[in-house]
């Protein structure tokens, strides 16, 4: 087999293998949750561009069914945020990310609502926070300039480039960012940033 009908045979795979996992609220559970790994939202974000994939190389509705059950249970998460606030600010970067993969447009409120909390969350520093309030993390800093970027915003927005500036500073002599045990997301994070900055 070609190369490409293998590389499809893999992603149909993966994709099927997720469909299996699906619970009745339309979520992926992980089974490891701490740090970098955020549980439900972040599994069902990520299986939810899997199916998407899946669908536009094969035109499967089922595979935009399963998509549009993540959905649901990625807007009922949020609809309960508005009466007991997330203090997490990957469980809001994963949200978002899980709606715009899904189709939501980025002028959606839903949308738009998720990413005024983003901008209010950002410090004073530049950074972010893994948890509202909180001190600035090159984690929590890269992937929200990610979700940002991914909304339309750019270096001519100056949340955007203070975060951009607060990654750089912070980037330590061996090319990390931390040894907090997730420096290797946070230098995933932190090197997409930077990479998008410069092209």
């Amino acid at each position: 087999p070609t190369r490409r009908s293998s590389d499809l045979d893999d992603l149909l795979k993966v994709a099927s293998d997720l469909l299996e996992h699906q619970d009745k609220k339309g979520s992926i559970h992980q089974a490891y949750n701490h740090g970098v790994a955020k549980g439900p939202l972040q599994g069902t974000y990520q299986a939810i561009q899997t199916w998407r994939q899946a669908y536009a190389r094969t035109a499967d509705d089922r595979w935009l069914t399963a998509a549009a059950r993540g959905e649901s249970y990625i807007q009922a998460t949020i609809d309960g945020w508005y009466k007991t606030p997330t203090a997490d600010l990957q469980h809001v970067n994963y949200a978002m990310l899980g709606l715009l993969a899904a189709g939501v447009g980025s002028t959606e409120k839903v949308v738009t609502d998720l990413q005024a909390k983003l901008l209010k969350g950002q410090n004073e520093d530049g950074g972010f926070p893994m948890t509202f309030g909180g001190g600035s993390s090159a984690l929590a800093t890269g992937q929200t300039l990610y979700t940002l970027r991914r909304l339309g915003m750019n270096d001519s927005d100056e949340s955007i480039r203070k975060a951009t500036e607060y990654v750089i500073e912070h980037q330590q002599a061996d090319g990390g960012w931390s040894d907090s045990g997730g420096e290797k997301a946070e230098a995933m994070w932190a090197v997409l940033e930077i990479g998008r900055a410069h092209v």
